[in-house]
């Protein structure tokens, strides 16, 4: 995925093709999609890198892009009813030091192959007062499909 996607020759696209085709979206797509639009899906793959504890995007972030995780984990969370934007920003400032010793943790716990997925999702919530993990999403998942089919009006949070 190192070439620029449109100069792509069918050679890099049947790589691709092998290399991807064991992922439920693409197993799914297949049967779904005529096969110049299931071409052209494999045409604008780009890779994006993220390291334990990034954000993909942020609250109120309007989606554009459709994410599918070859590999590694991301937590999806929510903003808690009844909090507003300016509430976890008071949250935040109220927590300070601590909140910010927490997160610079945060990849380390991430990262770690011995950390239970309980005490993760716990340590996510920490580092982001006013929001909580709706669900955890592991390579072959994917996510931002609404971006795609119409106007989003925005994610919520993704580590």
């Amino acid at each position: 995925m190192e070439v620029p996607p449109r100069r792509r020759t069918p050679q890099e696209i049947t790589v691709l093709h092998k290399a991807f085709h064991e992922i439920k979206f693409f197993k799914e797509s297949q049967n779904l999609l005529d096969e110049i639009s299931y071409e052209k899906i494999f045409q604008s793959l780009t890779l994006e890198t993220y390291y334990p504890g990034d954000k993909i995007f942020h609250y109120g972030d309007v989606g554009r892009k459709f994410y599918i995780i070859i590999q590694g984990s991301v937590f999806v969370l929510l903003k808690a009813a009844g909090i507003t934007i300016d509430d976890v920003k008071g949250q935040e400032e109220d927590a300070g030091e601590f909140l910010q010793h927490i997160r610079d943790k945060l990849p380390e716990v991430l990262a770690s192959e011995t950390t239970s997925d309980e005490v993760k999702t716990n340590f996510v919530e920490r580092c982001n007062p006013g929001f909580w993990v709706v669900k955890s999403m592991i390579g072959g998942d994917s996510f931002g499909e609404l971006a795609l089919r119409k106007e989003s009006d925005g994610y919520d949070v993704i580590v």
